[in-house]
C-alpha cells in the first residue's frame, strides 16, 4: 500500500459525504461570485435611475442569495467535518488492529511514542486530505465563476485573469510538493522525539537511579532540536506556498482593477459593470489566499498517508495460516520450541543467551523457530485461539490506565497473593479501585512488577510464558513469589524466562541454552557448569 492508494481509499470510503461537502461548498463558493454581479445590476438598474421599487426587488434578491450562501456553507462544513472525523476514527482502528494484530509486525520497527505519532498526528492529517478536495472545490469553482463572470462582463478582463491563473497554479504545485517532502519529515522527527519522551518518561526513576538522567535528557534534547529544525522547516514552505499565493493574486487584482478602470473611463463597460468587476477581483482574493491552504492540507496529507501506509502495510511476523488446526489440548499441554521440550504441567525454567527470539517464537511474533503445543504448530492455529492457549508476558509490561482492578481480569486473590500484590492493594489508598495515574508511573517499579505479574497468573492461560517477571523486587519477596508460583500455576504449563537463582530454584526442570545447544537438568545440577553458573550469578 502506498500513501496514494491510502488517501484514495479514505476518499472512496467516504464518497457520499465528501461529495456532498464538495458540491455544497462549491455551490456556496459559486454562487458568492454571483454577488458582486447582482450588486453591479441593482447600481445600472434602480440606484442610477433612482428606482425604489426595482431596488426593493434587488435587495430582496440579495437576502435570498445570502440565505442561500449561509445554508449552503453551514451544511456543507458540517457534512465535510463529519466526514473528516469519521474517517480519521476509521484509520486510528486500522492502526490498532494492525499494531495488536495476532500475526505481529505490526509496530514496523516503530518505538511506542513513534506509533502514537503515527495513530494520532498522521491519521488526523491524512483525514485532511477529505478537507481539501472538499474545500478546493469550492476554490476551484470560484475561480471559474469569477473568471466567467468577468469574461461576460468584458473580455478583456477576464483574458487578464485567465493570464495570472496558470502562474498562481504552477507556483502551489512546485512549492506544494516541497512542502509535502518537508512535512513528512517534520511528522517522522516528531514521532522520533514522542518516541524518545516516552522511553524516558517510562524508565525515569532507573535512569535517576544509576545516575544516567543528564546522558538521557541530552538524547531527548537532540532529538527535540531535530524535530524543531524540521517543524521550522516545513512551517518556511507552507508560508512562502501561502504568500506566493497572496502576491500573485494581489498582482492579478491590481492588474483587473487598473484594466477595468480604464475600460470604464472609455465607456466600455458601465458603472455598474466596473463595479461587478472590481467585487469579484476582490472576491478572488480569498479563493487565491485558501489555495496555498488548500496545498498544505493535502501536502500534509500525503506526507503523513506514506508513514501511516507503512504501518498498515508492514508485512506480519508469523503467516496465517491457510487452514487453521483446531486443538484439543491435553492437561496440562506439552510445549516444544525447536530443540527445546517442556513437559507438560512443569514449572519449566529456561536461561538463554537469545531471550527475545525465544519469547518473539512463542509470542507469534517470529517464524524463525517452530513452536508446537501438544503437537500442532502454533503457526497453524488461529491466532486468536493461540494467543488464548500461550500467553507470554513481556519483562516489560505496561499497566492500562483506569484502576487495579482494571488491569487485573477478575481481581483473583489468589493471583494477588501469589505475585505478592496484597500489600501492594491494602496500601493503596482505594485499593483494587485506586486510579493508577499515567499508567502506574505514580508506582514503584516493583509494585508495578508484582500488578502486572497477579495480571498474567490471573489468565490461567493453558501455557504462561514469564519473562524476568521480578528483578524489581527484593530478595525477600521474590522468594515469596518463587513460593508460590508452583501453587497458583498447578495444572497448567509455566515457562519461566529468567536469570533469577530464586526462581530458577524453585523449577522442576531448567534448560540452559548457549549457542544453539541445550543442556536440561535442575537448577542445583546445572550449578556446575561453571558458564551457567557464571549467567544466574
Amino acid at each position: 500500500m502506498t500513501g496514494a492508494a491510502l488517501l484514495r481509499g479514505v476518499l472512496r470510503a467516504h464518497r457520499r459525504r465528501v461529495a456532498l461537502a464538495a458540491t455544497l461548498l462549491g455551490a456556496h463558493q459559486g454562487f458568492e461570485a454571483l454577488v458582486p454581479v447582482v450588486v453591479g445590476a441593482a447600481i445600472d438598474d434602480a440606484v442610477a435611475p433612482s428606482d425604489g421599487s426595482a431596488l426593493l426587488l434587488w435587495v430582496g434578491l440579495l437576502a435570498v442569495l445570502f440565505a442561500f450562501l449561509s445554508t449552503a456553507y453551514r451544511e456543507g462544513a458540517r457534512a465535510e467535518e463529519r466526514a473528516r472525523e469519521t474517517a480519521a476514527h476509521a484509520l486510528r482502528m486500522q492502526v490498532m488492529e494492525r499494531v495488536v494484530d495476532p500475526r505481529g509486525g505490526g509496530e514496523a520497527g516503530l518505538m511506542p511514542g513513534q506509533l502514537l505519532s503515527v495513530a494520532t498526528a498522521d491519521v488526523d492529517a491524512s483525514a485532511g486530505v477529505i478537507a481539501g478536495l472538499a474545500y478546493g472545490t469550492g476554490v476551484v469553482v470560484a475561480l471559474v465563476a469569477g473568471t466567467i463572470v468577468l469574461l461576460v462582463t468584458s473580455l478583456t478582463l477576464g483574458l487578464t485573469v485567465l493570464v495570472g491563473l496558470p502562474v498562481i497554479v504552477w507556483a502551489g504545485g512546485r512549492l506544494g510538493a516541497l512542502l509535502s517532502r518537508r512535512a513528512a519529515g517534520q511528522q517522522a522527527e516528531a514521532a522520533d522525539a514522542s518516541g524518545v519522551a516516552a522511553d524516558l518518561v517510562t524508565g525515569l526513576r532507573v535512569l535517576q537511579g544509576i545516575g544516567a538522567a543528564d546522558t538521557a535528557a541530552e538524547r531527548y534534547r537532540v532529538a527535540s532540536q531535530s524535530s524543531l529544525r524540521a517543524t521550522l522547516g516545513a512551517a518556511r514552505a507552507e508560508i512562502a506556498l501561502g504568500a506566493t499565493a497572496v502576491l500573485v493574486g494581489g498582482l492579478a487584482v491590481a492588474g483587473v482593477a487598473f484594466v477595468g478602470g480604464r475600460l470604464a473611463l472609455e465607456g466600455e463597460i458601465s458603472l455598474g459593470e466596473l463595479i461587478a468587476a472590481a467585487g469579484i477581483t476582490q472576491f478572488l482574493v480569498g479563493p487565491l489566499s485558501r489555495l496555498a491552504w488548500v496545498g498544505g492540507l493535502l501536502a500534509r496529507a500525503r506526507g503523513s498517508a506514506t508513514r501511516l501506509a507503512e504501518v498498515l502495510s508492514a508485512p506480519p511476523a508469523v503467516p496465517a495460516p491457510t487452514t487453521p488446526t483446531s486443538l484439543r489440548l491435553e492437561s496440562p499441554p506439552k510445549v516444544s520450541v525447536g530443540t527445546l521440550e517442556v513437559p507438560g504441567g512443569a514449572l519449566f525454567g529456561v536461561v538463554t543467551d537469545a531471550p527475545e527470539a525465544l519469547l518473539a517464537a512463542l509470542a507469534r511474533e517470529s517464524s524463525e523457530a517452530v513452536v508446537t503445543v501438544d503437537g500442532v504448530a502454533l503457526a497453524a492455529m488461529d491466532p486468536a485461539a493461540a494467543r488464548a492457549t500461550v500467553v507470554v508476558a513481556p519483562h516489560e509490561a505496561t499497566l492500562l490506565s483506569g484502576t487495579v482492578r482494571d488491569n487485573v481480569p477478575g481481581a483473583a486473590d489468589a493471583a494477588l497473593e501469589a505475585a505478592a500484590a496484597t500489600d501492594v492493594i491494602a496500601a493503596l489508598p482505594d485499593g483494587l479501585d485506586t486510579e493508577l495515574a499515567d499508567a502506574g508511573s505514580s508506582l514503584s517499579g516493583g509494585q508495578r512488577q508484582r500488578i502486572a505479574l497477579a495480571r498474567a497468573l490471573a489468565t490461567q492461560a493453558p501455557v504462561l510464558v514469564l519473562h524476568d517477571p521480578t528483578t524489581a523486587l527484593d530478595a525477600a519477596t521474590e522468594a515469596r513469589v518463587a513460593a508460590a508460583m508452583r501453587q497458583a500455576r498447578a495444572g497448567t504449563t509455566t515457562i519461566l524466562v529468567t536469570t533469577s537463582p530464586l526462581l530458577l530454584a524453585a523449577c522442576d526442570v531448567v534448560a540452559h541454552v548457549r549457542d544453539g545447544r541445550v543442556k536440561t537438568a535442575s537448577h542445583a545440577e546445572l550449578l556446575a557448569d561453571a558458564t551457567y553458573r557464571e549467567t544466574v550469578a
